[in-house]
């Protein structure tokens, strides 16, 4: 009886042992680890910021157009067609 209290108490102690050092991971480590992977994401997406400051060194009054639409094409007016002419034909 004696044995198997002990062993529920080092369990318990293990567990509580392991959700402290949990914590200290969550509030510490993970933390830094974060920081350090999104700093690296934004030196590699600064590359392409790089871009944009290309397009505004243009001239005050210079155009770009980077989309133009398609022209449509214009629709006929009358929407019955053709006239013809027809005969009636008697029997």
């Amino acid at each position: 009886m004696y044995n198997l209290q002990m062993q529920v108490f080092e369990f318990i102690l293990y567990c509580i042992l392991f959700i402290f050092i949990l914590r200290i991971i969550f509030r510490i480590i993970f933390p830094l680890v974060l920081r350090k992977y999104f700093h690296h994401l934004q030196n590699k997406f600064s590359i392409f910021g790089n871009t944009q400051e290309e397009d505004n060194s243009r001239h005050e009054g210079d155009v770009k157009i980077d989309y133009m639409p398609e022209q449509k094409k214009p629709k006929h007016t009358s929407d019955s067609g053709e006239y013809v002419d027809y005969e009636e034909i008697q029997k």
